[in-house]
């Protein structure tokens, strides 16, 4: 059964992928790309890899540094004349993912968590910061590295709770009146 939507020509994957990095106007690692991609239902993950190789051979796209792409001056010029030839729906599709992607990558940027070697075990910093503000900075110490690990996974995952958690006990919110109640002895 053919999906719908799908490209299967290579030509037409690899405009694709050539016009979802200009959308994209950065640098990206091959995940976020293959989001971007894939979540406008433009290819398949094989084909994708597939001609993603191939444009990274030809020189239309770069790595830079470890593990993120970016269009090449070919790979603009090639994209500038012909992306109008990529079905509308399809470059609709894109643009709607490479948003998605977009505010991804903005959510990444904006919360931090590190792990660093400590005298008595480790310690966890998480930060969360919205158009360079920070909203909060958190530091605490764990005796494992495991433990850390798990911690900062935990506050990835939704690092908005520990925020709204902090929120309510400087507040005197729920949590706050519980801790009030029972100060430390």
């Amino acid at each position: 059964m053919e999906e719908y939507g799908i490209l299967r020509d290579k030509d037409d994957i690899k405009l694709l992928i050539l016009y979802v990095l200009k959308t994209l106007g950065r640098p990206v690692t091959f995940t976020q790309m293959s989001d971007a991609l894939m979540g406008g239902g433009g290819a398949n993950y094989f084909s994708f890899t597939s001609v993603f190789e191939e444009l990274l051979r030809l020189g239309h796209v770069r790595r830079v540094g470890d593990d993120s792409y970016e269009l090449t001056a070919l790979g603009q010029q090639t994209i500038d004349l012909l992306e109008k030839q990529i079905p509308f729906s399809i470059r609709s599709h894109a643009i709607n993912s490479v948003t998605r992607v977009l505010n991804q990558i903005r959510r990444e940027n904006e919360i931090s968590a590190e792990i660093t070697p400590a005298s008595d075990g480790y310690n966890l910093r998480c930060r969360a910061q919205d158009k360079g503000l920070v909203l909060f900075e958190v530091t605490v110490n764990v005796p494992s590295r495991m433990q850390a690990e798990l911690m900062k996974n935990e506050f990835k995952r939704d690092p908005y709770r520990l925020f709204n958690s902090m929120l309510d006990i400087l507040t005197g919110g729920e949590r706050g009146e519980d801790a009030a109640d029972n100060p430390p002895q």
